[in-house]
This record gives C-alpha cells, structure tokens and sequence, in this order.
C-alpha cells in the first residue's frame, strides 16, 4: 500500500486528522466514508465499461478515485 499510495502532502493530512478527531458514534467515521465514496466510484466505472460510455468517463471517474483511495490508505496506516 506505501508504494501504491506515497504520503499523502502535509495539508491533506491535517486535513484528514481534523476530520477523524471530529469522529463521533453517532456517525459513520472518516474512513468509512472515504471507503463508501470508493465504492460509488467503483459502481461507476463497471457501469461506465458495461455501457461502453468511453475512455474519457473512466479516466475522468479514476482521477476523482485516486485521491479518495490516497487519503483512505493514509487512514489505514495511521491508525
């Protein structure tokens, strides 16, 4: 995962760290957020390569996850 995802720039994990100290019971936490967030993508580009919609959707839907996917692996990591 380290390879895949680098550490992530010091305003993102500030960033990050201040929404999970904002974490309570009540709600669904940061990373599960992050994670049902990469799941609607994912959802969207099977969709996109079932209906032959295009190159350009699927890069464009990739370059929305890869941030999505960075921040959740920083998550992961640091616990």
């Amino acid at each position: 995962m380290e390879a895949a995802y680098p550490e992530l720039p010091v305003e993102a994990r500030e960033r990050l760290e201040n929404w999970r100290q904002e974490d309570n019971e009540d709600h669904l936490s940061s990373l599960d957020v992050l994670l049902e967030e990469l799941h609607v993508l994912h959802r969207l580009l099977r969709i996109a390569d079932e209906g032959r919609s295009g190159l350009w959707l699927a890069e464009t839907l990739d370059q929305e996850r890869q941030p999505l996917a960075a921040q959740a692996a920083y998550l992961l990591r640091n616990p």
